[in-house]
């Protein structure tokens, strides 16, 4: 649409990392802007790892205080970070709720909650994800940091 000439748009709750530098860059180029919304500690946004090569269009408003439930925020509990690969926000963190990915300002439809348990049954314990999450958020955070001057 955006190749047609039409301004687009594009808001995201929850997103995992879209695609590597290359195509980040080109939505941010294009007629129309993106933004993204996460929520505390929810745990899709940070996949997959940014250690192999995924990153996030930019800025991301992270939902960073209440309850993985709460639908009311103010602007007190609204954080803004920017980049495509940034660790100020989200991926800052080393817990991970997946409540809080099914709640976005109200409970989401998308990841309906029988699909989601089928699916997190049918792979690794939570245990084990948990712990995967930790190591590649981990591997994230020490490869920006090194990039830092």
């Amino acid at each position: 649409m955006r190749r047609r000439g039409l301004v687009v748009d594009c808001y995201t709750y929850g997103s995992p990392r879209v695609g590597n530098e290359a195509f980040v860059g080109l939505l941010a180029r294009g007629r129309g802007r993106c933004w993204r919304v996460t929520h505390l500690d929810d745990p899709v946004p940070r996949l997959p790892p940014m250690s192999v090569g995924y990153r996030h269009v930019s800025p991301e408003y992270w939902l960073a205080r209440g309850a993985p439930a709460q639908d009311a925020y103010g602007p007190r509990d609204v954080r803004v970070c920017y980049g495509s690969a940034n660790a100020q926000c989200n991926a800052n963190i080393d817990t991970f709720s997946f409540d809080s990915h099914l709640h976005y300002f109200r409970t989401i439809a998308a990841c309906a909650q029988s699909a989601f348990r089928w699916r997190r049954d049918a792979g690794p314990s939570a245990e084990e994800l948990g712990q995967r999450l930790v190591e590649w958020n981990r591997m994230d955070r020490e490869q920006l940091f090194s990039l830092l001057p």
